[in-house]
């Protein structure tokens, strides 16, 4: 019997990833506070004026608040609309993942660092920032023509979004018993 070649099943290592459900529905109140906010900013300026401030300085004060209150409106309707664009999302270590730059997807596979036994992702939208981070083990399975790494006992330690969820996954996005964490900004 002749031996054949067979290419190093190292190299086709697979990296363990999480599975992340991005719901956009939280953060309204959070815009809806800037937005407040700002609104009283320029009733505040408004008001200085009226009492005899520097005209000039608080109307340029205006002029500055009135972009920022814009930008939130503008954000607050996509917001409504139930869709939002990620800037991006990356790693903390400056890992960008590029699959997920300028997107309006909402589920994601993000990779974990198997060199280290937790992982910090930032996502980045509507000039508005949170971050995640995970614990987890691994470990190395061995088979034929590959060798797979799997991430298990995944656990949230931090986060800034509004809520997260943890669920056991049984549809045709993943595999059977595969966890997938919804976070609610």
């Amino acid at each position: 019997m002749a031996c054949e070649e067979t290419e190093d099943p190292a190299s086709e290592a697979t990296v363990p990833e999480i599975k992340v459900d991005f719901v956009s529905a939280q953060t309204r109140s959070k815009v809806d506070t800037l937005l407040k906010n700002s609104n009283k900013t320029i009733t505040a300026y408004t008001d200085s004026i009226k009492n005899g401030g520097d005209s000039i300085y608080y109307t340029q004060l205006i002029d500055g608040e009135t972009v920022v209150k814009d930008s939130l409106n503008e954000i607050l309707s996509l917001l409504k609309a139930g869709r939002v664009k990620l800037d991006s999302i990356y790693a903390i270590g400056g890992i960008i993942l590029k699959d997920y730059q300028d997107t309006t997807n909402s589920a994601f596979s993000l990779p974990v660092n198997i060199s280290s036994d937790s992982t910090t992702y930032v996502f980045k939208y509507l000039d508005l920032s949170d971050s995640l981070t995970f614990t987890y083990l691994t470990k190395t399975v061995t088979g034929l023509d590959k060798i797979s790494i799997v991430a298990y006992n995944i656990d949230v330690v931090d986060h800034t979004f509004d809520s997260l969820t943890r669920h056991y996954c049984f549809d045709e996005n993943c595999t059977n018993g595969e966890i997938l964490f919804k976070v609610y900004f």
